[in-house]
């Protein structure tokens, strides 16, 4: 019988590749809200699909990653993803639900990052306020649906989230008159 995937490992690794990896190695691009290096973190999921076995697709993904990320300056999230696919590993004895799981958990990541990037260009229109509620809401959401009751991991989301983008108003401010950004 088959393993069935779990969501809530999946959403906490998710956050914690985003909050821990990405969030901290992520550089801002020409245009506001966009990071830097963005493709190379999108191809990741190609490395995931290249084989026909699990082991090897794994393996494979393993050294894309050890490949590309460091020279991208994604050196905290290369530590943290190989600590997120031992762990996966650990709880996945089937080789085939492991991939499943390493799929979802990068995939989540990536759209969360670029999710959040678009969040941060449309809805600060609104003002920075209209950014922190929309930003809890879809935690809450994430959350509830995934049967998650831990409000202080929310919180600590919410607040390195909303960190991250004040963080990408000052880079984009202090480049205000450059014509490079």
């Amino acid at each position: 019988m088959e393993e069935e995937m779990n969501v809530k490992d999946v959403l906490k690794d998710s956050y914690d590749l985003l909050i821990e990896g990405i969030i901290n190695d992520a550089k801002w691009k020409k245009g506001k809200y966009e990071i830097e290096s963005r493709t190379k973190l999108k191809s990741l999921m190609e490395a995931l699909r290249q084989h026909d076995t699990p082991e090897d697709n794994i393996l494979h993904f393993i050294k894309y990653s050890e490949y590309f990320l460091p020279r991208s300056g994604f050196n905290k999230t290369l530590n943290l993803l190989l600590n997120k696919i031992s762990n996966i590993e650990k709880r996945n004895k089937d080789k085939k639900n492991a991939l499943n799981e390493i799929k979802h958990t990068v995939g989540y990541t990536l759209w969360t990052a670029d999710g959040l990037c678009n969040i941060f260009t449309e809805t600060s229109k609104e003002g920075d306020g209209k950014v922190k509620e929309h930003v809890k809401k879809m935690i809450d959401t994430e959350f509830e649906i995934a049967e998650l009751k831990d409000d202080n991991k929310k919180s600590k989301i919410v607040d390195a989230i909303i960190k991250w983008y004040d963080e990408a108003n000052k880079f984009y401010e202090s480049k205000r008159g450059d014509k490079n950004v």
